[in-house]
């Protein structure tokens, strides 16, 4: 049965798709700026790392004639061993009210940086910025799934033609998204599930159930609005996730630290605050 949180979800991921098909800008980035407004936040990160993997793997594909993995090597390397874990401890350890502040202020600065930052012309950066751009992508992946901006910054500096930037982009993408969601997987198992408690099977199926409107969504966007300027929607993109981010973290700081759990998360069943009432009254 569709609940209206799920009903909301499916919403959110549907325009988070017309807007990657129309313009190219990041689903994860736009996500991630609502799905916090309607459902647990921590969930929503889950939700979200688990069906980016399809995503970033069919944009790959189109492009897998320019795609090559030894160039981007050094930014996977740093992704995956240092960057992803750090960001998981931050998934893990961060509270509610922490987390949607984080989550806010992420996805607010990346668009900021990229709308200012994102046409100008600079030269081209080091090399051996690779492995520190990977460790910050994959920090802001594990945490909060919004690893793009550093690298998309970087890959623009580079004198490469726009269908290989966007082949190495996506093979960086689908690869730390793919490590990302085998390490939330896998993080119950290894290090608990109490510390790990949006993991669970519920929330995956309803994440495997928005693959279709993420294609339709994605065929949408990019069929129906091809005559309007992608750098136009982009720009509009940009400013409606830097707002959501900044009303998020401003909302959950002048709100305090709540002292029940999150609207949407799991709460104590009936029974159990029977029984918690039963013990305090014969001890």
């Amino acid at each position: 049965m569709l609940t209206v949180d799920h009903a909301a979800f499916l919403g959110v991921v549907l325009a988070a798709s017309l807007i990657q098909g129309a313009s190219g800008f990041g689903f994860g980035m736009v996500a991630m700026a609502v799905l916090p407004f309607v459902m647990d936040s921590k969930e929503a990160v889950v939700s979200v790392a688990a069906v980016t993997p399809l995503l970033c793997a069919r944009l790959l594909w189109g492009l897998r004639r320019h795609a090559r993995l030894r160039p981007v090597l050094p930014v996977i390397a740093g992704a995956v061993l240092v960057g992803l874990p750090l960001g998981m401890s931050v998934y893990a350890v961060a509270d509610t009210w922490v987390f949607k502040q984080i989550i806010g202020l992420a996805v607010a600065t990346g668009c900021a940086l990229l709308w200012l930052f994102g046409g100008a012309r600079t030269r081209p950066l080091p090399a051996w910025l690779r492995w520190p751009v990977g460790v910050v992508s994959g920090l802001l992946t594990g945490t909060c799934n919004v690893g793009g901006p550093p690298l998309i910054l970087y890959m623009w500096t580079q004198p490469l033609e726009k269908a290989v930037a966007n082949a190495r982009l996506q093979t960086v993408f689908t690869s730390t998204t793919v490590a990302r969601l085998g390490m939330l997987l896998a993080a119950p198992l290894v290090l608990g599930a109490a510390r790990f408690p949006a993991v669970t099977a519920p929330v995956f199926w309803r994440a495997l159930t928005a693959v279709p409107v993420i294609v339709v969504g994605g065929w949408v966007g990019l069929h129906v609005f091809h005559r309007t300027s992608a750098q136009v929607l982009r720009r509009l993109a940009y400013a409606f996730v830097i707002v959501m981010g900044l009303v998020l973290f401003v909302r959950t700081h002048l709100a305090g630290r709540p002292d029940g759990p999150e609207p949407g998360a799991t709460r104590p069943t009936t029974v159990g605050r029977i029984d918690a009432s039963t013990r305090r009254a014969h001890p």
